[in-house]
């Protein structure tokens, strides 16, 4: 597989003169490592560096003989894997850079990108009437900390904290109340009708780099002067300057046959283009998108569907729960996997334009009524709830007897293939119903559902992110603790194995630990490795784009839904006083965080 910039021919030499000369550049021959697990991800690096285990960019069996970083055009510098951790001091001067690790059959190349980040300090100072002073907002999660006493301004309150490019809401906490800052005059609507107090970190002017295509070559051009790493699949194929305007002429040749991706991204002092991505087949670069199957995941448009509630296929299998205390609409109504598989063989699906289904949970779930919904200023209507909607689980592999079997859950996946549709599968990790085997036979692997001070850890969830419970018959499960964390891991595992699934929906995947997703992810991987099956993860994390972010890697989740951008569309289009410029900016910080070809699902509504 061979990618190089190409000199030989006089339009090509006079459209790259400055930056290259006509000397055709030597070949790399010691980049051939191919991650057949896809494009490593790009690793983002803080203000405050990077550290991660480098496990998160190995396939099973590999191993990791060294790292070198290139933080600007012309540098190398040799890393000390410690641990099994790297440690990146400091993001890319110009915004991009480049690792890579040495392995045993070659060398694999990541991007590095820079995150932007810079401090900022808020300052306030108290009337004669106020006692205390916080701050809360994305910068802690909406969880109100306090500001501490200013060293050099006597008498204000201080607290610093970092921030990429972008808005950042927050409130002040006065004596307990939120407050918009009385010293920031700068607000930007919540989307439910409310306002919060805004910091705007500017964004550096960027490049824009472009593509086209003549015969065998593509063409990368830049705006601006810029440092430029291009790349196939996971080796470098180029890191160097490109002028304003510069072109920089690409020949693929000898490329495998099967799909193939050039990236490349262009940046200076701070500013980053957004990725560019060209598919290829073999050696030829893809100019349409019918050229796209279902495993090409950045062209999956996604359809959700409540099992219980899509369509009844069968009738037999219908056993809404005999208790009074649930309303109808809160009782099982007999959707079930042969309804979907219905659907299916009708086209519903592809007449809608889609060409992915991600089915709600369909495990096992509790039996009887449970919980309580009630709404007293506007109705006397109560109710409890069965566990029509799967995110109960008895049990993390058996399929609920209400929708359905093993059999008819494989029939609907193998119909998807043969239609070139991708089926991903719920699945609730972070916890179970108390009725779960699980805990009954460990009662100790749930976290606390009290707190030291005596009251409930339930929905506290950005306080006690990683143990609080959704409801005092849901026990969190501490998957912090190794043997809970491996048999969770095993469960999910096992569905790769024993099914033909394309994926997981990952439920509640924030309250989850970090070391939870990349032991699973490792899991996952063997099966690829075993099977050839590349299981697709995407998570759900209600938070900044930061905290979202934490979670994609290599290592761990390939995306997660994009609720802020989801959020912003909401308050646009449903509020008189949703602002379309909120829209706009929620969309650039979405694409400075994740990339403009990134996997997040950008969603129009979803079951909560």
């Amino acid at each position: 597989m061979t990618i190089r910039p190409n000199m030989t021919k006089a339009v090509a030499c006079a459209m790259a003169f400055a930056l290259f000369g006509c000397d055709k550049p030597a070949e790399r021959t010691d980049h051939d490592a191919h991650s057949s697990w896809g494009p490593t991800m790009p690793l983002r690096v803080g203000a405050e560096g990077l550290s991660f285990p480098v496990a998160d960019l190995l396939l099973p069996g590999e191993a990791c003989l060294g790292a070198t970083y290139a933080s600007a055009v012309g540098a190398n510098d040799t890393l000390d894997i410690e641990d099994g951790l790297v440690v990146l001091d400091a993001a890319p001067a110009s915004g991009v850079g480049n690792l890579s690790l040495i392995l045993e059959g070659g060398t694999r190349d990541v991007p590095i990108l820079s995150r932007g980040e810079v401090s900022h300090t808020f300052r306030h100072r108290l009337n004669d009437a106020s006692q205390t002073v916080g701050i809360v907002g994305n910068l802690n999660g909406w969880t109100p900390e306090p500001m501490e006493p200013s060293v050099d301004n006597p008498g204000a309150f201080e607290r610093t904290a970092i921030f990429s490019p972008g808005k950042h809401p927050y409130q002040l906490v006065i004596d307990g109340e939120w407050v918009l800052d009385p010293n920031n005059d700068n607000t930007l609507s919540n989307g439910m009708g409310g306002w919060n107090s805004v910091v705007d970190i500017p964004t550096p002017e960027a490049p824009v780099l472009s593509s086209f295509g003549r015969g065998d070559k593509v063409f990368l051009r830049s705006t601006m002067e810029a440092d430029l790493v291009v790349y196939v699949d996971d080796r470098l194929a180029f890191h160097g300057t490109i002028p304003e305007d510069g072109v920089l002429p690409l020949v693929l040749e000898g490329f495998d046959e099967g799909r193939h991706h050039v990236r490349a991204w262009a940046a200076q002092q701070g500013g980053i283009s957004q990725d560019l991505l060209i598919p290829t087949n073999g050696s030829t670069p893809l100019t349409d998108a019918d050229g796209l199957n279902r495993h090409d995941w950045q062209a999956a448009t996604m359809y959700f569907l409540m099992v219980d509630r899509f369509h009844n296929g069968d009738a037999a299998n219908d056993e809404p729960v005999q208790d009074a205390t649930i309303q109808p609409l809160a009782n099982h109504m007999g959707g079930d996997l042969k309804g979907v598989l219905d659907k299916l063989e009708e086209g519903y699906f592809a007449g809608l334009g889609m060409n992915t289904v991600w089915i709600s949970p369909i495990t096992a779930n509790a039996e009887g009524a449970w919980g309580l919904w009630q709404d007293s200023a506007r109705t006397d209507v109560t109710s409890k709830f069965s566990g029509y909607h799967g995110y109960w689980p008895i049990s993390n592999t058996r399929i609920d007897r209400r929708l359905g079997s093993k059999e008819q859950l494989d029939a609907l996946v193998a119909r998807a293939h043969t239609a070139d549709q991708n089926v991903i599968l719920d699945y609730v990790a972070n916890h179970v119903h108390q009725d779960h085997p699980l805990v009954k036979a460990h009662p100790d692997w749930g976290t606390e559902l009290y707190l030291p001070d005596g009251s409930l850890n339930t929905e506290r969830w950005d306080e006690y992110r990683l143990t609080t419970w959704f409801d005092t018959f849901m026990p969190t499960l501490d998957l912090e603790r190794p043997e809970i964390a491996e048999a969770m891991s095993d469960s999910a595992a096992w569905v790769g194995w024993n099914s033909d699934i394309d994926g997981f929906r990952h439920d509640a995947t924030k309250h989850i630990p970090e070391s939870f997703w990349r032991l699973l992810t490792r899991k996952v991987k063997d099966v690829h490795a075993a099977t050839g099956k590349r299981l697709f993860q995407i998570g759900e994390t209600y938070g900044s784009p930061k905290l979202i972010g934490s979670y994609l890697s290599s290592g761990m989740l390939d995306a997660q839904f994009d609720f802020n951008l989801y959020d912003k569309a909401v308050g646009a289009i449903a509020f008189d006083s949703g602002d379309w410029q909120d829209l706009v900016d929620a969309n650039e910080e979405s694409l400075r965080a994740y990339g403009a070809h990134h996997l997040m699902g950008n969603i129009t509504g979803h079951q909560d």
